[in-house]
């Protein structure tokens, strides 16, 4: 019976021994991992969990996928896991298939009760509405200068900004307007072919 190939008892105070006995192969049945989680469930001052493997048998991956979302559980709860006693290749198993977890499972973000929500919304909404009023007020501030004839601004950062748009840019604005031109002219050539009339095509371009 699988049951027989698990036991349980309390060495010590909050301390939970689980004893695996037996071979423990997927095709002779294998007990679940709910046993051991009934006993959390109805001593919920454990803290602790070890194993005693001293009488198992041979064993497959069926050890390692219990002993797996054993530790899952009690990691998911807080309880501490002892690995003494564990078999080498099983461990390095779960400790590997555990940081493989940790990946995949997306983190819960905390849950945020209804007047955290309303509040965060409206502090969001007060920030945002001093920065625009801030913007309008600069904006307001400068436009009042420009009228007045007080405005100010460097002379060298606008020959600056001129030449970035004029001579610097020719390269740029030149390969683009030989681009675009032919590409019209391939479209155009397209067209004006099926009435005879590629003649038109320097028009076009």
């Amino acid at each position: 019976m699988p049951l027989d190939k698990l036991s349980f008892d309390h060495p010590a105070a909050n301390t939970l021994r689980v004893k695996l006995s037996g071979d423990w192969k997927i095709s002779e049945g294998l007990p679940a991992e709910s046993e051991v989680i009934t006993q959390l469930n109805s001593h919920k001052d454990i803290t602790q969990v070890t194993f005693d493997l001293s009488e198992i048998g041979k064993w497959d991956s069926g050890l390692a996928s219990f002993l797996f979302h054993l530790f899952r559980e009690c990691r998911q709860r807080g309880v501490i896991i002892n690995h003494q006693g564990l078999p080498a290749g099983v461990e390095k198993l779960i400790v590997l298939a555990l940081k493989i977890d940790e990946k995949i499972m997306p983190r819960r973000e905390p849950q945020v009760s209804f007047l955290e929500n309303v509040a965060d919304k409206v502090l969001h909404l007060v920030s945002s509405t001093l920065i625009l009023l801030n913007f309008l007020g600069e904006i307001t501030v400068a436009f009042g200068r420009l009228v007045k004839g007080k405005a100010y601004f460097r002379r060298d950062e606008l020959i600056t900004i001129l030449r970035s748009c004029g001579a610097d840019a020719f390269a740029l604005v030149s390969l683009i307007s030989l681009l675009v031109g032919m590409i019209l002219a391939f479209i155009g050539a397209i067209q004006l072919r099926l009435f005879g009339a590629q003649i038109y095509i320097a028009n076009i371009v």
